[in-house]
C-alpha cells in the first residue's frame, strides 16, 4: 500500500513524513524530487506469536509513503502538475493540513487555518481531474469524427461523460458510484478524486493535549461531506518522541495522553477508511502480517504471499488468532478441531492465522 503526501508550503508535511517513516526529507531528498519511505505498523498479535514460535524472522505490516515537494497553489499549472505527478500511481492520498501555531513558520499564503487549506487542496485535485477529463473527452471526440470508436473507446467516452458531469458539479469521482470496470475504463486519466483519501491535521503540543484546534468543526464537516478519513498528528513533538529510547518514549506519550505512536494511529485510520485487514502466517522461519482488502478470498490471499501459491492453491487451513491463543500451538489447535480446512472462495478475516497448502 503506497500513500502519497500532499500539502501546502509550511504545512509540516515533511515532518509528518519523518514521523511516519523515520526518514528526514530535508537531508535525504534532492530539490524537486519525491522521496519514498516505509513505516512499520506494530501489531501486538505479531509480537505475541513471535514470542510463541520464536522464528528466525518477524515481519510486521508496512505502509509506503511518498513525500513530494510542497504544492504551491500560487505557482502555474505546469509546476503544480509536476508535483501531482509524483503521486499519480499512489494507492491513496494523505492531505496534510496545518493547525499548529509557530511564530517562526509563516502560514501558507492566504490559507491561515486547517479548514481553508483542506478546501484549497480538495478543490485543486477536483479542478485537475476536470481538466484531464475535458482534454481526454475532446481527444476521443476528435478521433470519433475520423473513424468509428472501438468498443473500449466507446465505453471510455460514456464513462468520461459521467465523470465530467459530476466533476463539473463539484463532485469527486469517488462519489459517482462508478463500477470497478468503469473506473478501469478511465484509468488512464489517473483521477485523483477517485483515490481513497485521508486528511492529516498537523497540530502543536498544546493542541494535541487539548484534543482540539482552530477550525476543527469545519475540517470534520468537510471530511464528512467528502467521505475523507481523518487523523490528528503532531509531527514535530511526536517525531522527537519517536527518536527516544522505548522507556522514555512511553513516559512522554503518557504525558501527552497518547496510547499509541502516530504511525499506528494513522495505520488504524487508513485500514478502516480503505477497508484493509491483516492476516497472519506463522512458523519457525517467520511470523508475518500480510495486508489485504476486506472480502479477499483464500486463493487471492495466497497470491499476496507468492503468485505460485495462488496458481497452485489446493486449500487453506485457517484459525482465528483469538482461538489459537487458547491453545498456543498449531498441533494443540488441530487436536481440538478448531483449525478449519477451507477452499479458494473462503473469505479471509482480520487476524486469521492462515496456512496455504499448494500442489506441485
Amino acid at each position: 500500500m503506497e500513500m502519497g503526501l500532499l500539502g501546502l508550503p509550511q504545512s509540516g508535511k515533511s515532518t509528518i513524513f519523518r514521523l511516519l517513516t523515520g526518514t528526514d526529507a530535508a537531508t535525504s531528498r534532492k530539490r524537486g524530487e519525491a522521496l519514498r519511505g516505509v513505516g512499520v505498523v506494530s501489531d501486538p498479535r505479531v509480537t505475541e506469536l513471535s514470542g510463541i514460535f520464536r522464528p528466525k524472522k518477524t515481519t510486521y505490516a508496512t505502509l509506503t509513503f511518498v513525500d513530494m515537494p510542497s504544492l504551491d497553489l500560487e505557482s502555474d499549472r505546469k509546476d503544480r502538475n509536476k508535483v501531482l505527478q509524483h503521486v499519480q500511481n499512489s494507492d491513496a492520498l494523505l492531505l496534510v493540513v496545518r493547525a499548529f501555531e509557530d511564530a517562526a513558520v509563516a502560514w501558507p499564503g492566504r490559507y491561515g487555518d486547517a479548514a481553508s487549506q483542506l478546501e484549497a487542496l480538495t478543490t485543486e485535485l477536483l479542478v485537475r481531474d476536470l481538466e484531464v477529463a475535458e482534454t481526454r473527452l475532446t481527444n476521443l471526440g476528435e478521433q470519433a469524427r475520423k473513424r468509428k470508436p472501438s468498443p473500449e473507446e466507446a465505453a471510455e467516452l460514456s464513462v468520461l461523460e459521467l465523470a465530467l458531469a459530476g466533476l463539473g458539479e463539484g463532485r469527486p469521482v469517488s462519489h459517482l458510484q462508478l463500477t470497478a470496470e468503469q473506473l478501469r475504463q478511465v484509468g488512464s486519466c489517473g483521477f485523483f478524486t477517485a483515490k481513497p483519501t485521508l486528511v492529516v491535521v498537523n497540530v502543536d503540543e498544546d493542541q494535541l493535549r487539548a484534543g482540539t484546534y482552530p477550525g476543527q468543526s469545519e475540517v470534520e464537516a468537510q471530511c464528512l461531506a467528502g467521505r475523507l478519513g481523518l487523523v490528528t498528528l503532531s509531527g514535530q513533538i511526536e517525531a522527537e518522541i519517536g527518536s527516544l529510547p522505548p522507556d522514555d518514549r512511553a513516559v512522554f506519550m503518557e504525558d501527552l495522553g497518547l496510547t499509541e505512536p502516530g504511525i499506528d494511529r494513522l495505520a488504524r485510520a487508513a485500514y478502516g477508511h480503505l477497508g484493509l485487514i491483516s492476516f497472519l502466517t506463522v512458523g519457525e522461519d517467520e511470523v508475518r502480517a500480510w495486508t489485504i482488502n476486506q472480502g479477499t478470498a483464500a486463493r487471492a490471499a495466497a497470491g499476496k504471499i507468492h503468485t505460485d501459491l495462488e496458481r497452485r492453491f489446493v486449500r487453506a487451513e485457517v484459525v482465528p488468532y483469538e482461538t489459537f491463543m487458547t491453545y498456543r500451538a498449531l498441533a494443540e489447535a488441530r487436536a481440538h478441531g478448531v483449525i478449519r480446512s477451507v477452499g479458494k472462495e473462503e473469505i479471509i478475516r482480520d487476524g486469521d492465522i492462515v496456512t496455504i497448502l499448494a500442489g506441485a
